[in-house]
C-alpha cells in the first residue's frame, strides 16, 4: 500500500523552458526521506487554454540523481518528448510535482 508523501516545495518560479525537457528546482520536504522516494512526477497544464498537457515521471535511485552541486539545490529534469501539444513561448503553464513512494 502506498504511503502519503508530502510534496516537494517548488523553488519560486520555474525557469523558462521549451523543447523536449524541463528542469524543475525544488526543496525536499523535511518529512520525506530520500530513501522513501522511488520517482518524482510532474503534471503540466496550459493555463491559457485549460488543456492538460500530460504527466511525466523521472525515476530516482539516489540523492545524486536529484542534487545539483553546481547550483547547490535539488532539481529534476523531465523528458517531455511525449507531450500532447506543442509548447508555445507566449503561454503560461501550471506545474505540479509529487513524490511516488517505493510501492509506486
Amino acid at each position: 500500500m502506498a504511503t502519503k508523501l508530502y510534496p516537494p516545495t517548488l523553488s519560486g518560479t520555474i525557469p523558462p523552458f521549451m523543447g523536449t525537457s524541463i528542469e524543475v528546482p525544488f526543496f525536499m520536504n523535511r518529512l520525506v526521506s530520500i530513501n522513501q522516494i522511488k520517482s518524482i512526477w510532474l503534471h503540466l497544464h496550459d493555463a491559457n487554454t485549460d488543456i492538460d498537457l500530460g504527466t511525466f515521471k523521472t525515476d530516482i535511485n539516489s540523492l545524486n540523481d536529484i542534487y545539483n552541486e553546481e547550483k547547490n539545490c535539488y532539481s529534476v529534469t523531465f523528458d517531455l518528448t511525449t507531450i500532447k501539444y506543442k509548447l508555445l513561448i507566449s503561454n503560461y503553464y501550471k506545474v505540479q510535482i509529487a513524490y511516488a513512494d517505493q510501492a509506486g
